[in-house]
């Protein structure tokens, strides 16, 4: 919401993904995603977006 006030730009949205399991998931390289944590959130990026999905944006 800060930087959203700080541009003006009511467009910009912000997110955070759950937490990488390590139990679970696992790490990619230095500690990056792997490729399964990045395919979770892909789907919960999917989820996120969901209401914006099909509705035209005016710019």
């Amino acid at each position: 919401a800060r930087y959203r006030a700080d541009t003006g730009d009511a467009r910009l949205f912000c997110m955070k993904f759950a937490p990488i399991d390590p139990w679970g998931e696992g790490f990619g390289g230095l500690g990056h995603p792997n490729s399964q944590t990045q395919i979770r959130m892909g789907h919960e990026l999917a989820e996120a977006l969901k209401p914006w999905l099909g509705k035209e944006q005016t710019v």
